[in-house]
């Protein structure tokens, strides 16, 4: 899929995944911020009984990992957010794709996962 874009992306994105995820719930784990920059770790859960993009309901339960970072003015309004979450992990949950033979390094939740211990090894440190 190409990249969300703007707020009006970024707004078409979330309502997705409240319809597709009507129960969907959001838990912070970790914030780090410097200066105009803030970033955050994010456990997301949910069940799909709702579509998702193009696919119908599975009534699966899905569990992620974001992270969601960018820069803010003098009055606290984002000035660019990036929001990066483990979409083929979601996805590979609901069934939509095969899970990989290789273990947890060929999905994208390892990487997030990796980050997740950096900023957690950065934080310990400050």
């Amino acid at each position: 899929p190409e990249p969300v874009r703007g707020i009006d992306g970024f707004l078409a994105f979330v309502d997705g995944l409240h319809v597709g995820f009507p129960d969907m719930e959001t838990k912070v784990q970790l914030t780090v911020a410097e200066g105009d920059r803030a970033a955050a770790l994010v456990h997301t859960t949910g069940t799909n009984d709702g579509p998702f993009g193009p696919n119908v309901a599975t009534g699966r339960k899905v569990s992620f990992l974001e992270i969601i970072g960018g820069r803010f003015d003098e009055q606290s309004r984002g000035t660019e957010i990036v929001l990066e979450l483990d979409l083929i992990g979601m996805i590979r949950q609901l069934g939509f794709i095969p899970k990989p033979d290789g273990g947890p390094r060929d999905t994208v939740a390892f990487l997030t996962r990796s980050v997740a211990r950096e900023l957690r090894a950065k934080l310990s440190r400050s």
